[in-house]
């Protein structure tokens, strides 16, 4: 009889813990796909089923003015990049033969002005190729592997990022992220703290869980390296999907060497204004050439 009872409460515990897993992922979508609420977000839970995580994940409704100081911010402290961008690449005619003259001279002006941007192959400022491997764990239940892909030249570059999302019910949410980016860095100009890298990135972002649903994207990533071997990266993106904002925030600090560094952070995925969340840390490896 006994044995009875602990299969019946064994069967029973595993149907609630597949039931709340079940309301993690999907419930998230629901706050994307579904009617805008009225609600404040400190009225609802968040897309994690521990309600200490819950009571951490709510937020008020500063958040959408939060991201407005944050792409000011951005804009302000790319100011340099983009000065020493349209002064020295465009304006100054570096490579003009006429104004160089000729000689010692020449060789002079070519190296004051000519905007090279040498890239070294296989460090992370302006790669040709990178490429990102993360595993984000956001409880014992819940994990999600994350791709990115960067292809480019100098100043133009193709972004795309992929994140499946699983919990231990299988459920999976998948998140696809694709832009055409500018960037640009200080490299031929270093700052005294170390090597900027900005950007400005326009896209699409899709969430594809019961269903998908997709809409534009927008993200400025940033990168400061004091060093070769290390530096701090920011990955901001902001997507308007079914009338909601989303906004997906990854931090992280990477320390290696040429070719491959080792990465770990911290990425927020949300909802603005419904009070669903996910996140957690991560950690990782990039390589770039």
């Amino acid at each position: 009889m006994a044995a009875k009872q602990v299969r019946v409460l064994w069967a029973l515990s595993a149907l609630m813990l597949s039931s709340s897993l079940a309301g993690t992922l999907s419930e998230f979508e629901a706050a994307v796909t579904g009617p805008k609420s009225d609600s404040s977000p400190s009225d609802t839970h968040s897309g994690h089923r521990h309600s200490d995580r819950d009571s951490r994940h709510r937020r008020n409704n500063d958040e959408p003015n939060l991201a407005t100081q944050l792409v000011a911010g951005v804009f302000v402290g790319s100011f340099r990049g983009v000065k020493w961008l349209t002064y020295n690449w465009w304006a100054r005619p570096g490579d003009d033969g006429e104004y160089m003259g000729s000689g010692e001279r020449a060789e002079t002006e070519e190296e004051n002005c000519a905007p090279t941007l040498h890239h070294e192959l296989g460090t992370p400022y302006l790669p040709y190729l990178r490429f990102d491997y993360r595993q984000q764990y956001l409880d014992s239940d819940l994990s999600a592997d994350d791709l990115l892909l960067e292809a480019g030249y100098k100043y133009g570059a193709l972004f795309g990022r992929y994140t499946r999302y699983e919990d231990a019910a299988d459920e999976c949410l998948d998140i696809q992220q694709y832009y055409g980016m500018f960037r640009f860095s200080d490299l031929d100009d270093p700052h005294p703290v170390g090597i900027f890298r900005g950007g400005i990135g326009v896209g699409g972002y899709s969430i594809h869980g019961q269903e998908r649903h997709g809409g534009p994207a927008l993200t400025v990533p940033m990168a400061l390296y004091p060093t070769d071997w290390c530096g701090i990266e920011f990955l901001p993106a902001w997507a308007h999907i079914c009338d909601k904002t989303i906004s997906d925030y990854d931090v992280s600090l990477s320390v290696g060497h040429k070719f491959a560094h080792l990465r770990v952070g911290y990425r927020w995925l949300w909802v603005q204004g419904s009070g669903h969340w996910l996140d957690g840390p991560y950690a990782g490896l990039t390589f770039s050439f």
